[in-house]
């Protein structure tokens, strides 16, 4: 599971302000036998509120992605850095506060990119912080945002 704060990029952050309300589940098996590549899943949510009060309105990703990660061991340490790559649908909930009809909903491909470190704080258990880069595939301007993450976990 994680907490993350997103930050709107582009013409999408003159709109929306960071968010701070986002939180996922992660699960990974490993691709092959020897534990540095492994096949992610990932059910995400963000949720951001808009920067202006003339035009109140609220924007929801639920997001469902998967790929590949691949883990590698500083030698002396029990810290791994990665690098991981995501993509699958996104839906999304538009809500222009005030007005008639003033909530759309859609169904958009998303990608995500990035690299952090896990620490292992037990045999098992571990954190992950991370830095990402996420694009949503939006019918208009693409959505881009800047995702920090904080991962807590254990290893089966």
């Amino acid at each position: 599971a994680s907490y993350a704060f997103n930050l709107p990029l582009g013409v999408w952050a003159d709109y929306y302000t960071a968010s701070y309300t986002g939180a996922s589940v992660h699960f990974q098996i490993p691709a092959f036998p020897n534990d540095k590549i492994f096949l992610e899943s990932e059910i995400d949510i963000a949720y951001y509120r808009s920067s202006s009060s003339t035009k109140p309105s609220t924007l929801l990703f639920i997001t469902l992605g998967a790929g590949p990660a691949a883990y590698f061991l500083i030698p002396g340490t029990s810290i791994n850095y990665f690098y991981k790559i995501h993509a699958g649908p996104a839906y999304s909930i538009l809500d222009l506060e005030n007005q008639d009809n003033g909530k759309s909903t859609s169904i958009d491909l998303f990608v995500i990119a990035g690299t952090g470190i896990r620490l292992y704080i037990s045999n098992s258990m571990f954190i992950e912080p991370g830095l990402y880069w996420k694009t949503v595939f939006t019918a208009s301007d693409y959505f881009h945002d800047l995702r920090i993450s904080l991962y807590a976990g254990i290893k089966f």
